[in-house]
């Protein structure tokens, strides 16, 4: 096995509608809003984006094709209640974003890039039926802030002091990124529908 570059740029393709929050509500009508950055912009946070790949990891663990050392070296041995012997992985990932330059304009003061920035987000509401009445049930008025479909960045590395990440490595994780089909709250409903990918086409950067 070869020695590898460590880090590579991923991309998050947001293909449907999506939340990532916290559960922080917003005035009378908003029940759930995104999380945003300081410039008021979406993102998804980097710590998700590790546990939707370990997820994926330990699906290729259970269908028989990884072993157990294999998740463990790229995600860690997993915490007992206690971090003693607790052994970090070589995956690291940055929160996904947009570009630095759609940051830099949307995150602007102009009265254009506010407009184009609130423009992201949408609010859907839903309410429950009443069987008998068939109007809405008393108190049942649901609303969540959306955001519409964007392709974010992030930037992944494998390493840690004293090991490096090899080929096999990241030929490994990426055999995981498909198996990421979507994030966020609300899948049930279709929300978050995701393709996760290289955002270059050859070997790690």
């Amino acid at each position: 096995m070869t020695l590898s570059s460590p880090t590579r740029a991923l991309r998050v393709q947001l293909l449907d509608t999506w939340h990532v929050g916290s559960g922080r509500a917003q005035g009378r009508h908003l029940d759930a809003v995104v999380d945003r950055d300081a410039r008021g912009l979406p993102y998804v946070p980097g710590r998700m984006l590790k546990g939707l790949l370990r997820d994926a990891a330990q699906t290729m663990q259970s269908w028989g094709h990884w072993s157990a050392e294999r998740v463990e070296r790229l995600f860690g041995s997993a915490s007992q209640g206690s971090d003693a012997g607790l052994q970090p992985g070589l995956l690291h990932i940055s929160s996904a974003e947009l570009s630095a330059a759609e940051r830099d304009w949307l995150g602007s003061d102009s009265a254009d890039a506010r407009r184009q920035r609130e423009a992201l987000f949408i609010a859907q509401f839903q309410t429950a039926i009443d069987q008998d009445s068939g109007i809405a049930a008393s108190g049942s008025l649901r609303g969540i802030e959306l955001v519409l479909p964007v392709d974010l960045m992030a930037e992944v590395m494998l390493g840690r002091s004293g090991q490096t990440a090899t080929d096999d490595d990241w030929q490994h994780l990426g055999a995981l990124l498909p198996l990421v089909r979507a994030l966020g709250a609300h899948k049930t409903r279709g929300h978050g529908r995701a393709r996760l990918s290289w955002a270059d086409n050859g070997g790690p950067a």
